[in-house]
């Protein structure tokens, strides 16, 4: 897997966020996903289900969050948008 998350907000000091701040706020999210088994956490962990879960635990960390998308292999994604 391969997760890009994309945040917009008002560029303050020259960044909209700091990426350590980012770091704290998505690697919490993903490490409990992380070598797992999903079926743990999910009823179906297709990809589109597993980005929606991940967008809605960062956005109660952060109003800053505009899409979460998830690579599984090369060519296969879903992107979810808030």
């Amino acid at each position: 897997y391969k997760l890009i998350v994309t945040m917009e907000g008002e560029v303050k000091d020259g960044m909209v966020i700091d990426f350590e701040d980012m770091k704290n706020i998505v690697d919490p999210v993903i490490e409990k996903y992380d070598h797992s088994y999903l079926n743990d956490f999910f009823e179906k962990p297709t990809v589109e289900n597993i980005a929606a879960k991940i967008l809605l635990e960062i956005q109660k960390k952060t109003d800053k969050i505009v899409s979460v998308k998830l690579w599984e292999g090369r060519n296969n994604y879903a992107e979810v948008l808030p």
